[in-house]
């Protein structure tokens, strides 16, 4: 069981990042928002990973640069915002949620937690004002 905050107590969110890819911009943008304006503590970890995955189908041999975790609370937060609909099982198990950009409902279903998945929601082009380290 993770240790809840007391109100005095500010959340500590940890962005354990792989890349700058394009598409995690907004959600780097959201956090350091967040952080900036006081709703919680955050931290940057650059994680070193091998992008390519030859065991995959070819459109998916890289997808691991559009996914992040997120730390926050003892709980861990998946991003995948990958084009493709395919849960990415290895993230998955890693994670206790999985937001998904490209959600689709029959991949959702074929994977092994699909509680876990929800949609992201609106992939929209959404930097921090002004730019900060998280998107670096």
């Amino acid at each position: 069981m993770s240790h809840r905050p007391e109100p005095s107590e500010k959340l500590h969110c940890v962005l354990r990042c792989q890349s700058d890819e394009a598409h995690l911009q907004q959600v780097y943008a959201g956090f350091a928002t967040l952080a900036r304006n006081g709703a919680f503590t955050l931290e940057q970890k650059l994680e070193k990973i091998d992008y390519y995955e030859s065991q995959l189908p070819g459109h998916l041999h890289t997808s691991r640069d559009s996914h992040l975790i997120v730390e926050v609370d003892g709980m861990r937060i998946g991003y995948d915002v990958h084009d493709a609909g395919e849960v990415p099982e290895s993230l998955l198990a890693n994670v206790d949620v999985l937001f998904k950009r490209s959600w689709e409902l029959a991949f959702v279903e074929a994977c092994t937690a699909p509680k876990k998945v929800v949609p992201l929601g609106a992939n929209l082009w959404v930097y921090a004002n002004p730019p900060d380290w998280c998107a670096l």
